[in-house]
């Protein structure tokens, strides 16, 4: 997106856009990236990542077959966060 000095990563498929990464130099509110790729025909913007503020988003349980390793002493980030590792960090 020129007009933000940003580049998305991002898929159209129906109603649902999927924001896959967001690369830029500074912080840009992702709701002006939203704004700016939503087509009309829209209905779902779905993310492939955590956003910073997740307040205005609905957070769903993704099914797949992936594993995720954690080594930890006694406590981990995911015990008190919803997070999710990028999905293109998946290899």
């Amino acid at each position: 997106l020129a007009d933000l000095n940003a580049l998305v990563i991002a898929t159209y498929n129906q109603n649902a856009l999927t924001v896959w990464d967001v690369f830029s130099e500074k912080e840009i509110e992702l709701e002006n990236i939203i704004k700016t790729m939503a087509k009309p025909a829209i209905k779902e913007i779905i993310l492939g990542f955590t956003p910073k503020n997740d307040l205005s988003y609905e957070t769903r349980e993704i099914q797949g077959t992936d594993t995720l390793f954690i080594r930890f002493q006694k406590k981990s980030i995911f015990d008190t966060h919803q997070l999710m590792l990028p999905l293109l960090s998946h290899a």
